[in-house]
């Protein structure tokens, strides 16, 4: 076995586990087209996904009426809860937003891994919990706030998150179109329109 790095980061993750697969099945490098569905928790789950590059949303299925409850980027895990608990923590579906390309490990092999690795146990414990709490944070806000001050809540919060810093300006990627800003605050398309793109 080789360990690569003391860095303790999901990219040296990532990279030891590549290197130390036994089968080429443990290690996969996958792509998805903009709306190409790329997790479903209704679906049985044999590996658990990191995106290297490219945007998705996250949507609860839960309800009636789809919303999203996370856009996400580079770097960002996909069904961790699912993959170390073995059961699903909301019904929800991950659908690319732009061209995605992600890295698909084998859920065995990496729990076995974590076993032998538990400072990447550590990390990923880590990277579920703190995505836990926002999601929690961001369903606290979405049920008590305004309209008005839901979208800017919303809007504050993808800024940090997926924002490019532009001179003195942050702008959101090109994918990000008015009616994902208008779901992910989870107000009517036509409130969002008038109330803040008026001339």
């Amino acid at each position: 076995m080789e360990y690569i790095s003391s860095d303790i980061s999901i990219q040296s993750m990532l990279e030891e586990l590549n290197i130390n697969k036994t089968s080429e099945s443990h290690v996969v490098k996958q792509t998805a087209k903009l709306g190409e569905t790329i997790f479903d928790s209704n679906k049985q789950q044999t590996s658990i996904l990191f995106i290297v590059s490219g945007l998705a949303k996250k949507i609860n299925t839960d309800y009636q009426n789809e919303f999203i409850i996370n856009l996400l980027k580079a770097g960002n895990v996909i069904g961790l809860y699912n993959g170390l608990t073995n059961h699903a923590q909301m019904e929800e579906r991950v659908i690319a937003i732009t061209a995605c390309t992600f890295i698909s490990i084998d859920r065995e092999y990496l729990l076995n891994y974590l076993a032998i690795r538990p400072s990447f146990m550590e990390l990923l414990i880590k990277e579920m919990s703190n995505t836990i709490a926002k999601t929690h944070n961001r369903m606290m806000y979405l049920s008590n706030l305004s309209r008005e001050n839901r979208v800017a809540a919303s809007m504050l919060e993808l800024s940090k998150e997926i924002g490019i810093n532009e001179g003195d300006h942050i702008i959101f990627p090109k994918a990000i179109t008015k009616k994902i800003l208008s779901d992910y605050s989870r107000v009517e398309y036509r409130y969002f329109q008038k109330t803040f793109f008026q001339k």
